[in-house]
């Protein structure tokens, strides 16, 4: 295999540039992409999490534009750590954990709007949706969009250290640590 990145980094660059791609087309497209539109079928997965999640059922969601823009980034951001991976670049660790960062932060910020909505402002959800339905559809596979990039950031942080028996460069100040 080439490149310096662990595979499960490579497919898991690959596999968040699809879904993001996806995803962000599926934002771009309402409310033709909404259900029983004309591209309703081509994303019946998105259609099937619109109906528990109000932000992505509804075209005009200022938030959602949002993150339609910062997935174009994050695919971007995607595709040339896997083109600097191909050439072994020095720079292909930093820009693979500064893309992951992304895709983890976006999340985080995302989670925030269906957290403790401040009184006045309309819940996330539909007013009759069950539980469990908003826990399988929403809250399960965005819980992947954190710890993935949880799990490949810890990862690539290793990776990116200097090894524990390696001196610290001289222009580094010293700290010894009691063994």
């Amino acid at each position: 295999m080439y490149g310096i990145l662990p595979a499960f980094v490579k497919l898991w660059l690959v596999f968040t540039s699809v879904v993001c791609s996806i995803d962000a087309l599926f934002l771009m497209l309402r409310p033709l992409s909404l259900k029983h539109r004309l591209f309703a079928k081509f994303f019946s997965l998105w259609v099937i999490y619109a109906d528990v999640d109000l932000h992505y059922g509804t075209s005009n969601d200022l938030m959602t534009h949002m993150l339609e823009r910062l997935m174009w980034v994050e695919i971007s951001l995607n595709f040339v750590a896997l083109l600097m991976d191909l050439f072994c670049s020095r720079h292909t660790l930093l820009t693979t954990f500064t893309t992951t960062v992304m895709v983890l932060w976006k999340t985080i910020v995302f989670f925030a709007f269906y957290v403790d909505v401040p009184e006045g402002n309309p819940s996330p959800f539909p007013e009759n949706v069950e539980l469990l339905r908003v826990v399988l559809i929403f809250w399960m596979p965005n819980l992947i969009w954190v710890a993935a990039p949880l799990y490949v950031i810890v990862v690539l942080w290793k990776m990116m250290l200097p090894k524990e028996d390696e001196a610290p460069p001289k222009y580094c100040l010293s700290v010894q640590h009691p063994a």
